[in-house]
């Protein structure tokens, strides 16, 4: 689909907005009034559709001469794809820095859903990814890396490993737990993917994220995932409040060795 100006991209999104769930509607439609009101200011909103519903995506074009790649960004399930934690300091800074980004707005969670129950949600949520990859693909941008927040991570983690590297290029957990019993993206999935694989936190990030961060990279290290690393954020909480500039400047710097213009040769990762 082509981009659209704001005024037209919000008309298509309210035309088939009937269909979207009643319980969820009222959230993304606020985020689209949000946005259409130009508290968005940096970026441009594209109307795509999945599955027979329209959603919102946020274009930010790469500021440099030479444009490095393409970055798809996943917002976490209790977040937007314009947040101020994380997601909007790494879909600016990324382009600044010479990535062209977008960033889908995946279905709100319902009001006191659990994880469990959102990630169950895996066929509406990677139909908004397939969406945001094929909108990538037609402006020549492909193969992107994609970069999933907090519970987006295990949806990314079972549609990459299905994949193949000109697919998707590389992907990017932050502050991501994936437990060995869930039913979407588990350790041993994540021990497939092909991709290189950064999976950074925060130093006092949430305990379930921190607790499980030794079995992440045993099972990256199992599957000898190339190029993979896990790092910390010294000092940042879980948002990244303050210290949002070193987490952009981190993943940018794991980007450029691993994703960035023609396909580096990978090594297994330790």
């Amino acid at each position: 689909m082509k981009p659209t100006t704001l005024a037209s991209a919000f008309l298509a999104l309210s035309l088939v907005a009937c269909s979207a769930s009643a319980a969820n509607l009222p959230a993304e439609q606020r985020l689209e009034s949000e946005f259409a009101r130009g508290d968005n200011p940096q970026g441009e909103v594209i109307a795509l559709k999945a599955g027979g519903e329209g959603f919102a995506a946020i274009h930010q074009p790469h500021a440099q001469t030479e444009r490095r790649g393409a970055i798809l960004l996943l917002h976490d399930r209790s977040s937007n794809a314009d947040s101020i934690a994380v997601i909007r300091p790494l879909r600016l800074g990324l382009a600044a820095a010479g990535w062209d980004t977008l960033s889908v707005q995946l279905p709100v969670a319902y009001p006191g859903e659990s994880r469990s129950a959102w990630l169950d949600r895996t066929s509406a949520i990677e139909a908004r990814l397939k969406a945001g990859l094929d909108w990538l693909n037609t402006r020549a941008m492909q193969p992107p890396a994609v970069i999933a927040v907090g519970d987006s991570g295990p949806l990314l983690v079972q549609y990459a490993s299905a994949e193949p590297p000109d697919r998707v290029r590389a992907l990017v957990l932050i502050s991501t737990r994936i437990e060995a019993d869930d039913a979407v993206g588990n350790l041993a999935t994540l021990g497939k993917l092909q991709q290189p694989l950064l999976d950074i936190f925060a130093e006092r990030d949430t305990a379930a994220v921190r607790e499980n961060a030794a079995a992440r990279r045993q099972a990256a290290t199992a599957g000898r995932i190339p190029a993979y690393r896990q790092i910390t954020v010294p000092g940042a909480l879980p948002g990244y409040a303050g210290l949002d500039d070193s987490l952009v400047a981190s993943v940018r710097a794991w980007l450029a060795a691993n994703a960035a213009g023609d396909a580096p040769e990978q090594t297994p990762g330790p």
